[in-house]
């Protein structure tokens, strides 16, 4: 029974990181991106010159070792049955990491949305079209990368790890 306690743990702490990086998506699908998207581009530079930071959330020690637990629950998992979900878990995270690291992270630049980058870019119709696509992609890095990686992870945590192979 307690023989797997930090795979169990870890595997948890996984469900847990993903279910409040999910959370929080869909909080800034449904409450922020709307605010920025009301009147494009000046609620972007509205935005932009506010006090609110995304990356405060995003860039947090809570955000880092959520990044890392797919990680940790992999390896404490890896001669269990929860390993191919937690592979795939993982994999996806690796995806959508690379995603925002590659697409998104410039195009909050030219939003005006990173720390030490505050001014939106001011060729207003650049920055309604990197609005417009930002917004598109973001969910479909939600739908296609977070939630799925969130479910792979339930997935893996109702199995058993007692038994291994």
């Amino acid at each position: 029974m307690w023989r797997n306690l930090p795979g169990d743990i870890a595997a948890w702490l996984n469900v847990t990181g993903l279910a409040v990086l999910a959370g929080a998506t869909v909080y800034q699908m449904m409450v922020v991106v709307p605010e920025y998207n009301r009147d494009l581009p000046n609620g972007m530079i509205a935005f932009a010159a506010s006090h609110v930071l995304p990356a405060n959330f995003w860039t947090s020690m809570a955000a880092s070792a959520a990044e890392a637990m797919p990680f940790i629950a992999l390896a404490l998992n890896w001669k269990t049955p929860r390993k191919k979900w937690l592979l795939l878990s993982a994999g996806l995270a690796v995806a959508f990491s690379l995603a925002t690291v590659v697409y998104f992270l410039p195009r909050l630049g030219i939003m005006g949305q990173l720390e030490g980058a505050r001014k939106p870019s001011a060729d207003l119709q650049l920055l309604a079209a990197t609005v417009r696509e930002w917004t598109v992609a973001d969910q479909v890095r939600f739908w296609f990368g977070i939630l799925p990686s969130f479910l792979a992870a339930v997935k893996a945590v109702t199995l058993p790890a007692s038994s291994t192979r």
